[in-house]
């Protein structure tokens, strides 16, 4: 691939995730890639009468991570979406066990970032479903002093061979 460069963007830009959805990777079909100079997907096809599930979280507690390293003139990237559910509870804990028992096979991401932009974690064009997101780590905590923060941090992980690529289709009907 040569070398294209960077043009900087001039204009308001939001940071952070709005909304995260995770399917098991066994519902997950495929995606398809918009051959034009965009690469990015423009359908996502699931299993028969399957979709994605919400998870919601803490306000301004929920990022995704793509950290890029070179090893034997090999380049890999390791994702992470971290995110944090509101309280520890009945509710959190049920919520961190599926999600547990999910990624032993692995899980497939979508995250809508302001602006409607859309990612698609845990899949690639090069390895397809095969390096999914599984749980990496995941802490609860009640917080010291009453004002403190609470609640369960999530992290799933991955490691692939390309970037993460958007998805520009109906993220609604994806739910």
């Amino acid at each position: 691939m040569a070398l294209t460069g960077f043009q900087k963007i001039c204009q308001k830009v939001t940071s952070g995730i709005i909304q995260i959805g995770l399917i098991e990777v066994a519902d997950f079909d495929s995606a398809t890639l918009d051959e034009t100079p965009s690469d990015n997907y423009n359908t996502i096809e699931l299993a028969t009468g399957k979709k994605f599930k919400k998870y919601q979280f803490q306000e301004n507690e929920a990022e995704f991570q793509e950290n890029a390293a070179a090893e034997n003139n090999i380049i890999s990237f390791t994702k992470n979406l971290i995110f944090k559910l509101d309280v520890m509870s009945n509710d959190s804990r049920a919520a961190v066990s599926e999600i547990a028992d999910a990624s032993t096979c692995g899980l497939i991401a979508v995250i809508k970032r302001p602006g409607q932009k859309v990612m698609l974690i845990g899949y690639t064009e090069e390895e397809k479903k095969e390096r999914p997101l599984k749980l990496s780590a995941t802490t609860g905590t009640t917080g010291k002093a009453p004002s403190d923060a609470q609640g369960e941090e999530i992290t799933l992980t991955c490691i692939s061979a390309e970037k993460s690529r958007y998805y520009i289709g109906d993220f609604d009907a994806l739910f």
